[in-house]
């Protein structure tokens, strides 16, 4: 059995590096690539940063704090990113978006520095969430339009898929080396730093056109009739029922590991601030080692052994450090959470 998964597991890197090698090839699908690790790197070593802001001033309930005022928004301003995207060149939103975030991190890093009250410094996740919100849509929107072919397509989103990837990972290690000997406020610095670099990249991608709708479909009215029915539907297929609750147990799941990789450090474990970065890599890792897993389930049609198995995991891998609240037990739970999510 190990043989075959070794090869399976070779097979995928290898197709994951000829996905990269077909990508950069287009100078702007390469552009979008490393953006695409470069907005990873900054959303992650702020979120990183702000959970240990949040600790330091009002211990585990500060942690939640910042958790929910990150996820809140971009929940309710979601319905009208596609309005925004269908509304103005894909490249001018992706633009207006990094340009709004790496404001929007520049200011949380002065706030931090400067000791703002910490209802200020809590205000910023909310702004850079709302920032953000459009980014993501507008460049999966504007990929087909820079590809030549179908196969540099497929190549494009598994190529910036693992970009991403490789932007949360190294996040996450900087942020744990930098956490000790600096601030929560200088990691925000390098986190801003790193989305003024995304403006930069997006700059050099060429421009797209202004795509062309009917004006009823363009209205505001227009984007939530298009969540309401898809809410109708939610409610009369089952099956979508299903797939749903289990995507909204997902992200509960996620907040709640956001805030616990912070709380089992700083709390449980007693570490130094850096450990966050460090247990945070550690998902980085999972995400990776998980990908290839999930691939070769998907390969053979298990979905539901896929899903099954990977809650199961996840499940006993959140209770470990609870049971053995050792440091190894914390960063051999922590990859599969993040590998099988």
């Amino acid at each position: 059995m190990f043989p075959p998964v070794m090869g399976r597991s070779w097979t995928a890197l290898m197709t994951s590096l000829r996905a990269l090698a077909v990508d950069f090839k287009n100078p702007d699908l390469g552009a979008l690539g490393v953006a695409a690790a470069a907005a990873s790197f900054a959303t992650w070593c702020f979120s990183i940063a702000l959970g240990v802001y949040g600790f330091e001033a009002h211990g585990a309930s500060g942690v939640g704090i910042v958790a929910l005022v990150r996820f809140l928004p971009a929940a309710i301003v979601s319905p009208l990113v596609g309005l925004l995207i269908d509304r103005f060149p894909r490249r001018s939103v992706m633009l207006g978006s990094a340009l709004a975030s790496t404001v929007v991190l520049f200011g949380a890093a002065a706030a931090a520095a400067l000791d703002a009250p910490t209802a200020v410094v809590f205000a910023f996740p909310s702004l850079f969430a709302i920032a953000i919100s459009g980014y993501s849509p507008a460049h999966l929107a504007l990929t087909p339009m820079l590809v030549e072919t179908p196969q540099q397509l497929s190549a494009s989103n598994v190529a910036h898929s693992l970009m991403e990837n490789t932007g949360f990972l190294l996040a996450a290690l900087a942020a744990g080396l930098l956490l000790g000997p600096t601030s929560p406020a200088f990691v925000i610095g390098v986190a801003a730093i790193a989305m003024a670099l995304v403006c930069a990249l997006v700059l050099r991608v060429r421009r797209d056109r202004r795509p062309e709708y009917d004006l009823a479909e363009e209205d505001v009215a227009g984007a939530f009739r298009e969540v309401s029915r898809g809410a109708r539907a939610l409610l009369f297929h089952p099956a979508l029922r299903l797939s749903s609750a289990t995507l909204v147990l997902l992200f509960f799941f996620e907040g709640f590991a956001d805030v616990m990789v912070v709380v089992v450090a700083l709390e449980l474990l007693h570490l130094h601030e850096g450990a966050v970065g460090f247990l945070n890599a550690t998902w980085g890792i999972g995400a990776l080692l998980g990908s290839v897993a999930l691939a070769m389930l998907f390969d053979r049609g298990r979905l539901v052994v896929a899903i099954a198995g990977g809650s199961l995991v996840v499940g006993a891998a959140t209770m470990l450090p609870g049971f053995v609240p050792e440091p190894p037990a914390a960063y051999v739970g922590w990859p599969r959470w993040r590998r099988k999510r």
